[in-house]
């Protein structure tokens, strides 16, 4: 009955930190007032029937013509004659640069809701990522510190943390990608405690779903991989290691056989992304990333405070083994004064050492080894310094912080509560460091002021303009959202502005204003811009409604 009445408490816990968690995630995706571009291709290669990209990379038919809300709508929604069309989405893939897997499931939801776009499509499926990911590292917790209590720690630290949170609400493929991270080390760790061929088919299952969504997983299995046949090698278990290897081998066969524009994309045939990762694994300043990346993580898992948290751990684990060693006794008496009493615990004054490595401090330099190896990677070979690249270790540094927090309390033989504080105060501190919605990615105070300008004050009737620096998809696609809420809308390529004015009559239409997009790809300076806008819509007043990878200007009677 006593064991009945813990598990109950334990789940019942466990349970109440995934709903506060799950509304802290809400709340940010509530607060999330824009889609990045990327988030927004997510929508658009995942729904728009053959045809990703609206066009060719550099070149667009829809260019010099008006568009309608309707067709951005198109552009991001399932068409309902096309729903759960499945080849369109592996077409699409096969003509970017990820795999197709996350893009099935967002296909899938968006399904079910035809010629309907909301956020929420992407974000839901990520709070499911993130629930299973938390329920698989609190088995993590109960393998590693054989606690249900320390497993909950865990999860309280892993899940309120900032960058686990903001990658929560951001509408790409990592959440899923952590998922089966997360799962592959879980099953490596059990596959380090007993080999089985049954956990070994789930490590390659699992192996195959974490290629075919994103291809840094391959980055993140090689080291989790040779950590293993490491570890394999030094127990001399070499029947396991080659049964190991084959079932790898095999897995990359699958992937080939699965999605053949893997092998394309990935040697930069198709895309830029793999050519950009060879040109920077000989280019890239290694040094100055590492500081990058390093301060992402500072940020993401610390609130900005890692340095203070290393040096807290440093001093407190020489502090723990001075204390281990050495007994003091304060005792204050009012007649006599202070007195200070030391017991040594050194045996016969004699220093000695003896390394043995059990299974906890097994897992804990096998953690150590995918951190450093993935981090020095990444920091090598990835085209942006942003967290995604680096939440798929946030599992593992979390397990690295409760560990170095287990082994001070050890040291000292103190009582679960001061571990329990320990993990507490600093989830507390790093968490409402950084909970600040000027923090979450993607979010533009100004893009709301904008639309408000859109719906508003013009009730939508109102045109957008994009000039972009050539008749190609990139970065139109950045305001496809916006284009939903406009009354008509126009691409123009910066060589084509001279039509500009016979477009204008084409449309046959009077407003009050017009928003004009020049992309950062346009060469033109922004005199010269304003200059050709109000020659030809005849709007002399403007200004400057939004930035990002170019401006926004509102043109006005």
């Amino acid at each position: 009955m006593e064991k009945i009445r813990s598990a109950v408490r334990y789940y019942g816990s466990f349970i109440c930190i995934l709903a506060l968690q799950i509304i802290v995630i809400t709340y940010f995706g509530i607060q999330k007032n824009w889609l990045f571009g990327d988030e927004q291709w997510t929508f658009n290669l995942a729904n728009r029937y053959y045809e990703p990209f609206l066009g060719t990379i550099d070149a667009s038919p829809y260019y010099g013509k008006w568009l309608s809300p309707d067709f951005w709508n198109s552009v991001l929604t399932v068409n309902p004659a096309y729903g759960f069309n499945y080849g369109s989405v592996f077409y699409n893939q096969s003509l970017d640069v990820h795999p197709p897997l996350y893009y099935l499931i967002i296909h899938t939801i968006c399904s079910f809701f035809p010629n309907i776009y909301s956020k929420w499509f992407g974000i839901i499926p990520n709070i499911v990522f993130f629930l299973l990911s938390q329920f698989v590292i609190y088995n993590i917790g109960t393998l590693i510190f054989k606690k249900r209590y320390t497993a909950l720690l865990l999860c309280l630290f892993y899940g309120f943390s900032w960058g686990v949170i903001n990658n929560a609400v951001y509408v790409r493929m990592y959440g899923l990608l952590s998922l089966w991270a997360v799962i592959s080390y879980y099953l490596h760790l059990k596959l380090m405690n007993r080999f089985n061929r049954n956990s070994l088919i789930m490590v390659l299952l699992f192996s195959l779903l974490g290629i075919l969504t994103q291809y840094y997983f391959l980055i993140f299995q090689f080291f989790v991989s040779a950590g293993y046949s490491i570890y394999l090698l030094f127990k001399k278990e070499y029947k396991h290691l080659l049964e190991y290897c084959i079932g790898y081998l095999g897995i990359l066969g699958a992937v080939i056989i699965i999605f053949p524009a893997a092998i394309n994309q990935i040697t930069g045939k198709v895309g830029n992304q793999g050519n950009e990762a060879f040109r920077n694994l000989v280019t890239a300043p290694f040094g100055e990333n590492v500081r990058a990346f390093a301060h992402i993580i500072s940020k993401d898992m610390f609130g900005g405070h890692a340095n203070w948290v290393i040096a807290f751990f440093i001093s407190a684990f020489f502090v723990s083994l001075l204390l281990r060693f050495v007994d003091i006794q304060l005792s204050i008496n009012h007649d006599d004064g202070i007195s200070i009493d030391l017991h040594t615990h050194i045996i016969n004054d004699d220093i000695y050492f003896h390394i043995r490595l059990a299974l906890f401090s097994q897992i804990i330099c096998y953690t150590i080894f995918i951190i450093v190896g993935y981090f020095c990677t990444i920091s090598k070979i990835a085209p942006y310094i942003v967290t995604r690249y680096l939440v798929i270790t946030y599992p593992l540094i979390s397990v690295l912080v409760v560990s170095l927090a287990v082994c001070i309390v050890n040291i000292n033989h103190k009582s679960i509560k001061y571990l329990e504080m320990l993990v507490i105060i600093m989830t507390v501190i790093f968490s409402l460091n950084m909970y600040r919605t000027k923090n979450l990615f993607a979010y533009d105070p100004n893009y709301s002021k904008m639309l408000n300008t859109i719906t508003q004050d013009y009730d939508s009737d109102i045109a957008f303009i994009i000039v972009n620096g050539q008749k190609g998809f990139w970065p139109v696609m950045h305001e496809a959202l916006t284009m939903r809420m406009t009354n008509q809308s126009l691409l123009l390529a910066e060589s084509d502005m001279k039509d500009l004015s016979n477009l204008l009559k084409s449309y046959k239409q009077d407003h009050q204003a017009f928003l004009a997009y020049k992309t950062y790809t346009c060469k033109m300076n922004k005199d010269v811009f304003v200059k050709q806008m109000t020659q030809a819509t005849g709007y002399k007043k403007y200004k400057v409604v939004d930035s990002y990878m170019g401006d926004i200007y509102l043109f006005e009677k």
